[in-house]
């Protein structure tokens, strides 16, 4: 009987477990799929890798508008690292249907000349992944795709430098007078003067070669 009464414990244990089991592979599907729906309604820039001769076999049996011919070509022209012009242009007729980049520029907020997102997204990927230029050369050898030079590579480094300059300022400045407006509703005496608070800052590291950039400041409040 006692025998009878373990098995069935053990029974209803392994079941319990099982649901809750399936509940959990059920929540992280669930959690994938509305992840890939939202990447579906992405309205922002996307990317994907295409052959070029797939591309230019999209246009091989497309009629011109202007003579009814199909013979429309997808010519390549100037390249900015990844980012490289394309225009349709008819054979029959020599009209040039469309011209446009692969990857559109950044906002303009300068006289200076802005960089192709694209750009911006790959430096920014190989930085990431501490690969510099000479990851950039390996990966355009082994796609065989045109390389980006490395003087574009270093200005576009400079460019993400001075945004994350700016953004961390803007930051700085918001955690500063929120610290600021803490304090001056604790000071009884209601004067508006400077206080001095000691910030704790973690040095970059250094562990098994690589270099650590993040530093984390901390306010001490004593």
């Amino acid at each position: 009987m006692e025998i009878s009464e373990h098995n069935s414990n053990v029974a209803q244990h392994s079941s319990a477990n099982s649901i809750f089991k399936n509940e959990r592979v059920s929540m992280q599907e669930k959690s994938v799929l509305e992840q890939e729906n939202v990447a579906d309604t992405y309205d922002g820039p996307s990317y994907i890798i295409v052959d070029k001769n797939v591309l230019c076999d999209i246009f091989k049996y497309t009629f011109c508008g202007s003579c009814n011919q199909s013979t429309l070509k997808l010519e390549f022209g100037h390249k900015y690292g990844f980012s490289h012009q394309l225009k349709l242009v008819c054979k029959t007729c020599s009209e040039q249907k469309v011209e446009c980049f692969t990857s559109s520029r950044l906002e303009k907020k300068s006289n200076t000349s802005t960089p192709f997102d694209v750009n911006v997204r790959a430096v920014q990927a190989f930085l990431a992944i501490s690969g510099g230029h000479a990851s950039v050369e390996k990966f355009c050898m082994f796609l065989n795709m045109p390389l980006m030079s490395n003087k574009t590579f270093n200005e576009i480094k400079c460019y993400i430098n001075s945004v994350y300059s700016l953004a961390s300022q803007t930051v700085l400045n918001y955690v500063h007078n929120n610290v600021q407006n803490a304090y001056s509703k604790l000071d009884q005496n209601g004067s508006n003067t400077v206080t001095d608070i000691a910030v704790s800052f973690d040095r970059k590291c250094l562990t098994r070669g690589h270099t650590s950039q993040i530093g984390v400041g901390c306010v001490v409040d004593t």
